[in-house]
């Protein structure tokens, strides 16, 4: 680069001698004068390459600097045919040293005037070649028709193409729009070569050069040019065709690791397709076994609700207690503890799980912290006789049908609003397939009055609310319709059916039949999480049966002060200690996330430390940018993420733009509430946005300002107060209270 503080005027005479006395060995200006030259003659047809050795036709450099250039092109044209030729003394002195096997000339041709009738033999040369020289003037085109004067049979131009945002020293551009044709109407454009030098080995130029040959009309028409001579280019195809290559081949792996993977998936497919109908075949094989034991349970039940068997009663026990009295004991303990209030039972689990262990003749464990209940499960019929006999003692039931495992790390709606339930004082049933880890099999509390269980017999219970989620791939129209026709219906209706979401063709196939079926009557509610949400339902079933539930937060969870000792992971303690602010997201790293705003905005911000905690979803873990300030811990237990999270200076949940993030309720949005962090979202988040407590941004430079604002709000009492505030207004008990409003109306929707 030239010395900014030369005061000379620009591409003056003492300007150039200054740069050739100081500093142009300094920038790289041999190095420039060889890169282009070559440039060139690797670019120049071979035509005129072929004549210029043939006719030994005579070439000056003109504007050849220091002769670098020059003895560049000796490396293709013989020497004694060469002339370099410069203004500045101060170069071409330089140049004769350097090179003396080629002559050098110290000329001004602009100051020189060729007079009409002249010998032009010595002022004039077959061949013009000048190297990035006309971008130096204000009016480049009349300097090249002055060279036209000094040429006899071709001109040869390096320059700059396409350089909008010039240095310095060039004062004009060079576009498709304006290089002429022709020159002083006997030169006729016969060549031009378009290279893109960004991606060139040991590179001098961060743009695109273009070549151009002008060819004396006549001369031209000596040398019977076909058309397979003569090349007009305007973009550099061999790098676009090698990109584009590039592209196909990166391209082709892409689709053949797809390929493979639905071949994959279709095997897995088949494979499930065939234990199906393995299971088809044995549920129809086990159907007697099953309405023969529909009859002994009718037999049973008949049986110990006769006057016979109540009167007998004591005999039966007094017989038992001679026969096996620790038998007996054990009985009677087992029916008092199941007959207690829920928070007593829950109190006495460590004592019950001993003095099992002790009828059952195993060895007692000392720890405090109770069983497993997985040895302990009610069977239907145990269930029936210490619980659901008690069903008047509750507000009402209310069954959570199969949708996701209890037992998950991240704990999500559908568990948050089971517990809230709990704790209004409705007996909650809450369906597992055992998918992740509940491993029950019959009933077990798991809460307050919740119980989860993975036993078909819940089918039959009659009068209950059952709760039905848009995500839930396991129902059916008609599976549903064959459970009990005697309670409420709830489709909780929480995501807009996507593929991003909602997975395959089939899976979505799935779940619109069974919102057409929610939509059309099917369903007694519709409990919608949001409002673009709740709206669309309202148009097809009314107002008066759609019920707006967002999504909430355990308050209680997330204030409890016992988190404060909970031990964190060093790498997490370390990297928080290394940032004045760090931006925490905890939840799914699922496809609907902005990764391309998320990638330029931690590049933008290597100030700032980025903290992601949550499950990978379909790969996106690896979509987050690999940079000093991004830490990624995988999933942590819903049970200790608030300990995580209260390393969190401010909060981030970047949705994509798009339906998902116009119609998602976040649960994070109000954990985050209760944790007293601002919060950052994406524009489109209207769930979120909602709030003006909450900061966002449409784009990377808009994100970037929310988190300086949000960041200034981090030690702000009252605003933590006011985020305070909001979490208890949108506690899950609040929640579910809106949706225990269908149990009012039960009597009225059962007439």
């Amino acid at each position: 680069m030239p010395n900014n503080l030369n005061p000379r005027p620009i591409n003056s005479k003492s300007y150039w001698d200054d740069r050739f006395s100081n500093d142009w060995d300094e920038n790289d200006g041999p190095a420039q004068s060889r890169f282009f030259a070559r440039l060139a003659l690797q670019n120049t047809p071979a035509w005129l390459l072929r004549e210029i050795r043939r006719e030994k036709l005579s070439v000056v450099d003109w504007g050849c600097a220091e002769g670098d250039g020059t003895d560049a092109l000796a490396e293709s044209i013989d020497r004694s045919q060469l002339t370099g030729l410069d203004f500045s003394e101060v170069a071409i002195s330089a140049a004769r040293g350097r090179y003396k096997a080629i002559n050098f000339q110290a000329k001004n041709w602009l100051d020189e005037n060729i007079e009409v009738g002249s010998d032009r033999s010595n002022s004039c040369f077959d061949v013009v070649f000048s190297s990035n020289t006309l971008e130096h003037f204000h009016a480049p085109y009349r300097v090249l028709e002055r060279l036209a004067e000094r040429s006899r049979k071709a001109i040869v131009l390096a320059l700059p193409f396409r350089e909008l945002d010039r240095i310095d020293e060039h004062h004009a551009s060079f576009l498709p729009e304006n290089i002429p044709s022709e020159v002083n109407t006997c030169f006729q454009l016969c060549h031009s070569k378009v290279v893109d030098c960004r991606s060139l080995p040991d590179t001098q130029w961060s743009g695109e050069q273009i070549l151009l040959v002008y060819g004396h009309k006549d001369w031209l028409s000596s040398l019977n040019l076909v058309l397979n001579d003569i090349s007009i280019e305007q973009h550099d195809t061999e790098t676009k065709l090698n990109e584009l290559q590039e592209s196909v081949e990166v391209q082709g792996a892409r689709l053949s690791e797809l390929l493979s993977e639905l071949e994959r998936g279709q095997k897995a497919l088949f494979e499930k397709d065939r234990l199906l109908s393995e299971n088809d075949v044995k549920l129809a094989e086990l159907e007697p076994l099953h309405n023969y034991v529909k009859e002994l349970e009718v037999l049973i039940d008949e049986i110990e609700a006769s006057s016979s068997w109540r009167l007998t009663k004591p005999l039966r026990i007094g017989g038992q207690f001679v026969k096996s009295p620790l038998v007996s004991i054990y009985r009677l303990g087992k029916y008092i503890f199941w007959s207690l209030p829920p928070f007593m039972r829950r109190a006495l689990q460590g004592p019950r799980h001993r003095l099992v262990r002790y009828f059952r003749g195993l060895p007692v464990e000392s720890s405090s912290s109770g069983p497993s209940l997985s040895h302990n499960d009610l069977s239907w019929l145990k269930f029936k006789e210490l619980i659901l006999s008690k069903r008047d003692s509750y507000k009402g039931i209310f069954i959570q049908e199969l949708v996701i495992d209890w037992n998950v790390p991240l704990y999500q709606r559908p568990q948050h609003i089971s517990a809230a339930m709990g704790r209004l004082g409705f007996l909650v049933i809450y369906r597992t397939d055992n998918w992740a880890g509940d491993d029950v099999n019959g009933f077990r509390e798991v809460a307050d009055n919740v119980w989860i269980t993975n036993r078909h017999e819940v089918d039959q219970i009659k009068g209950a609310v059952r709760s039905l989620y848009s995500t839930a791939y396991a129902h059916t129209p008609e599976s549903v319709k064959k459970r009990d026709e005697s309670g409420v219906l709830l489709y909780e209706y929480i995501d807009h059916i996507d593929p991003e979401i909602s997975g395959d063709e089939q899976n979505i196939k799935r779940l619109l039949a069974l919102k057409n079926f929610a939509f059309n009557g099917g369903a007694d509610f519709i409990v919608a999480s949001a409002g673009q949400l709740y709206d669309e339902a309202v148009k097809f079933v009314g107002e008066e049966r759609v019920i707006l539930a967002q999504n909430g937060v355990d308050t209680r969870h997330y204030r409890n002060p016992g988190h404060a000792d909970t031990s964190i992971p060093k790498k997490l303690e370390s990297f928080s200690d290394r940032y004045e602010t760090v931006v925490g997201y905890f939840g799914a790293l699922a496809p609907w996330l902005w990764y391309e705003a998320l990638s330029e905005l931690i590049r933008q911000r290597p100030d700032l430390g980025f903290v992601f905690i949550g499950p990978d979803y379909y790969g996106g873990a690896q979509k987050l940018p690999s940079a000093d300030n991004v830490l990624y811990l995988g999933a942590v237990d819903y049970k200790i993420l608030p300990a995580y999270a209260r390393r969190f200076d401010v909060c981030f949940i970047p949705f994509k733009p798009g339906e998902i993030a116009r119609t998602t309720s976040p649960l994070k949005l109000f954990e985050y509430f209760a944790l007293e962090k601002p919060v950052i979202v994406t524009s489109e988040m209207r769930e979120c946005v909602q709030y003006p407590e909450v900061f966002r941004g449409g784009s990377v430079q808009e994100l970037s300002k929310a988190l300086d604002d949000a960041t200034a709000k981090k030690n702000d009492a009252s605003f933590r107060e006011r985020l305070a505030q909001l979490a208890d207004e949108n506690d899950w008990d609040q929640r579910a209270k809106a949706i225990s409003v269908c149990f009012d109306k039960f009597e009225e929707l059962s007439e």
